[in-house]
């Protein structure tokens, strides 16, 4: 509930986003703003959910770094002459994908 009143807060007609607007001369009024709470793509829900779903998955995969020892992993792959996006693709995304595909589907069907 929380997310969506600040949510709501920001992104409606007379809130925080659309003063910004006014004040830096992008848009004539308030009223002239796009309406993203209650618009037909849905801006204000994904907005939502995205604020939601972010501090727990950075919590999830700092935690997942830390167990797995990824950035020893990282450092002995870049050693053996891979390059950061080798690392990532064939041996980071690999193991957290593995380690937090569940907690991943729950937050997404929850």
């Amino acid at each position: 509930m929380v997310v969506g009143f600040l949510t709501f807060n920001l992104l409606s007609k007379g809130a925080g986003l659309s003063r910004v607007s006014y004040r830096l001369g992008l848009t004539d009024s308030l009223v002239a703003f796009p309406d993203w709470v209650n618009d037909p793509f849905g801006i204000g829900i994904i907005v939502a959910h995205t604020w939601m779903a972010v501090p727990f998955f950075m919590l999830l995969f700092y935690n997942l770094f830390q167990s797995e020892g990824l950035c020893l992993l990282g450092q002995v792959a870049r050693s053996w002459g891979a390059g950061s996006g080798q690392w990532c693709g064939r041996y980071s995304c690999p193991c957290c994908w593995c380690k937090a595909s569940p907690s991943c589907f729950c937050m997404d069907y929850s």
